[in-house]
């Protein structure tokens, strides 16, 4: 039993049936990159402020090395919150060697406007959407 690629062809081995799903579902996923941060702004100014201008200002304050450490001590203990299986226990075991890097992280994060790929993943279920699956579009993603 296989899937149909692309072209039409039966994807029957394995590594053709990854090859083909990483193809359909990261066109799907996949960054357009058709708009910059100013385009951005321009959409959401027109949405409805959840927060006051003086509380924007606070959001919008530099991060100090203190404030990552007590946000991680609030993270739920014993589990992995990214798909590295680091817990947070690991990250505040080793926060003298690690926090400045995850600060300089945070900070470039908030300047450029855009997360790492790295930090922005997630494992995909395919979950299907007919009895007899014949293609990818016969899958519906979730996310886990």
């Amino acid at each position: 039993m296989g899937i149909k690629g692309y072209n039409g062809k039966w994807l029957i081995k394995h590594d053709k049936l990854e090859d083909g799903a990483m193809d359909y579902f990261g066109t799907l996923f996949r960054d357009p990159k058709t708009t910059d941060i100013v385009s951005q702004l321009r959409v959401v100014k027109h949405f409805p402020r959840f927060f006051t201008v003086e509380e924007g200002a606070y959001i919008g304050r530099l991060v100090i090395l203190v404030e990552v450490e007590e946000v991680l001590k609030n993270f739920k203990k014993d589990k992995s919150h990214s798909p590295n299986g680091w817990t947070v226990e690991f990250y505040l075991h080793f926060f003298d060697l690690l926090g400045e890097e995850i600060l300089e992280m945070i900070k470039e994060t908030r300047t450029l406007g855009l997360v790492l790929g790295a930090l922005n993943t997630t494992f995909l279920a395919l979950i299907p959407k007919v009895d007899k699956v014949e293609s990818f579009k016969d899958f519906r993603p979730i996310s886990l």
